[in-house]
């Protein structure tokens, strides 16, 4: 009986065994379909990160080339030693003549043996009347920075001078564009300019020191000898001196052809020259306004310079 019971047992035993082993199959199954179900369904979305993650590199990769070509292409940025040295080398317009030298010695009120050669002349950007000093209109005609340079001392003193092209444009020497080329060309410069009508031109900014003084001294300012131009604002006025006044620029046949009317001043210069120093000593309260401070160019410069000149009337201005 005991013997029955014990192969009844192990009987048992083995049915247990063969049922464990036939459902084990099955969830093996059941879990390998579940796995490649679940890698059917996420492949678009693995496949969508991976395209994202290659479209991100791309664009670091453009932002980095723009940035590698934006500084090849950044100007290289000259010193004031080699920016002299370039300048002291370049070469005289090829048709300038004695004559043409002496004018601009004298009209353009500068001190440089040679102008700058050009290749443009389209540098006389002349735009509508503008109001960029308080109450006085202005037309902006701003020479290159080549013909200034920053301005470190303070402002004493007003310089006034005529201009004119008179030798090369005799019918016609007051065209601004005319002018603003001297100035360019040969390196000097002023800070505003009168035209015959009264027009305020607006050469260069009034904390840049302008080229308009050269050489000279004022007796009541011995510390100023030669550098009136770093403590002072230059206003050129369109203008011809008297025969004697201009003999060291032109013949006096040539200057008996000129029309009479470009001989001396305007009242509409006058006018604007007024309300620009009215403007100017108001927003320079260290410019005083007597004859010690608002000058001649020919009171600086006496054996060079001849602006304004003669003709030019104090009073009319209130001194």
């Amino acid at each position: 009986m005991k013997k029955r019971t014990l192969l009844l047992h192990l009987l048992l035993l083995f049915i247990l065994i063969i049922a464990a082993c036939g459902t084990e199959e099955p969830k093996q199954e059941i879990s390998m379909q579940h796995t490649k179900d679940v890698l059917l369904l996420e492949k678009p979305i693995i496949e969508k990160q991976e395209d994202e993650a290659i479209a991100e590199d791309k664009q670091l990769e453009n932002v980095q080339e723009k940035k590698v070509q934006a500084i090849e292409q950044k100007p290289v940025v000259k010193s004031t030693e080699e920016l002299s040295k370039e300048k002291e080398e370049l070469v005289p317009l090829k048709d300038e003549t004695e004559e043409n030298k002496k004018l601009i010695e004298n009209d353009s009120a500068g001190d440089t043996e040679a102008p700058n050669e050009k290749n443009d002349k389209e540098t006389f950007h002349q735009n509508e009347e503008t109001t960029i000093k308080a109450g006085v209109p202005t037309i902006n005609a701003s020479l290159p920075d080549d013909n200034s340079e920053a301005r470190v001392t303070p402002i004493t003193h007003v310089v006034i001078h005529f201009s004119s092209n008179v030798l090369a444009k005799p019918q016609d020497p007051f065209v601004p564009e005319d002018i603003f080329n001297i100035f360019r060309d040969y390196g000097v410069s002023a800070h505003y300019f009168i035209g015959r009508n009264g027009q305020i031109y607006h050469l260069v900014s009034e904390d840049r020191v302008a080229y308009h003084a050269g050489k000279g001294n004022l007796p009541d300012f011995p510390n100023y000898k030669d550098h009136l131009n770093d403590y002072s604002i230059g206003i050129e006025l369109a203008a011809i001196g008297t025969k004697k006044e201009m003999e060291p620029m032109m013949s006096e046949s040539a200057y008996e052809s000129i029309n009479p009317s470009y001989i001396g001043y305007t009242d509409a210069q006058y006018h604007s020259l007024d309300l620009l120093l009215h403007d100017i000593l108001s927003r320079n309260t260290t410019i005083k306004r007597d004859r010690k401070h608002i000058v001649g160019h020919d009171e600086y410069a006496p054996t060079r310079k001849t602006d304004p000149g003669s003709l030019f009337d104090w009073s009319i201005i209130g001194f």
